[in-house]
């Protein structure tokens, strides 16, 4: 590079000629300057894109989260609804429960037993509710009932005779086997029981006792009778449980 004042051969970057101190890169400064402008342009135009899309990208954002809070509010809303008609509901049987007189149930009251002499034996006694009827030993007497499944309890010094009624959701062998299982340490008797469309008949050893069950099945219920006597009397209650087996019956 030569200066233009004085000609002299100078450095390609040398700013002013070392001879006569003329500038050499004036013009070259202005090209540099637009040059250095066009760029400083070009940046603030990138940095306003970029600023305008992060406004998009939170925009978006924000409608996002505006959408999950009206559900998570929805969600809430019916939560608390469905809380509050059951609360309410709940408070309006309980207030409408206390304020209502006690009615009696016509269905129990039927079902109170009639305790009758039998017409077959003198030695044993008829018990009669609604459709089931059961013949028992006279020597047992009337006893207090705890299961609400329970119609009528008797018993004597070693045994004791209980009256059941359920509904039918299971076979005679489905029922049977239930029976079976919910006695500790069972051992059934398979010369002595027998299941039937009708209903079953079940006898179980269990350490020193005896367990006997007759069940009939009728219209979904399941009427039965449970005799519970000590094996060392084996004989004097098997006696009974055949002929109360023979007479209990469903008209």
């Amino acid at each position: 590079m030569y200066c233009k004042n004085c000609g002299k051969s100078l450095p390609d970057n040398a700013r002013f000629c070392d001879k006569c101190n003329m500038s050499v890169r004036k013009e070259k400064g202005k090209m540099d300057m637009i040059e250095e402008l066009k760029e400083e342009r070009l940046a603030r135009k990138k940095a306003h894109e970029i600023e305008e899309r992060l406004k998009k990208i939170k925009k978006i954002k924000r409608k996002r989260y505006n959408a999950i809070a009206l559900i998570v509010l929805g969600v809430i809303a019916v939560w608390g609804a469905i809380v509050g008609v059951s609360y309410y509901n709940s408070w309006k049987n309980s207030t409408l429960k206390d304020a209502q007189p006690e009615l009696i149930d016509t269905e129990k009251a039927e079902a109170t037993p009639n305790v009758t002499n039998a017409p077959i034996d003198d030695d044993y006694l008829s018990l009669t509710l609604s459709e089931i009827t059961i013949i028992y030993p006279k020597s047992f007497n009337r006893s207090e009932v705890d299961d609400s499944d329970c119609i009528a309890s008797f018993s004597d010094d070693e045994a004791s005779i209980k009256i059941d009624r359920e509904t039918a959701v299971q076979t005679p062998n489905e029922l049977m086997d239930k029976y079976y299982q919910s006695i500790l340490n069972a051992v059934i008797d398979n010369d002595a029981s027998l299941a039937t469309d009708e209903g079953y008949a079940v006898t179980i050893t269990s350490g020193t006792k005896i367990y006997h069950k007759k069940a009939l099945i009728k219209d979904g219920e399941v009427l039965s009778y449970e005799i519970v006597y000590p094996k060392d009397f084996s004989e004097k209650y098997e006696e009974y449980t055949k002929y109360m087996d023979e007479h209990f019956t469903i008209s």
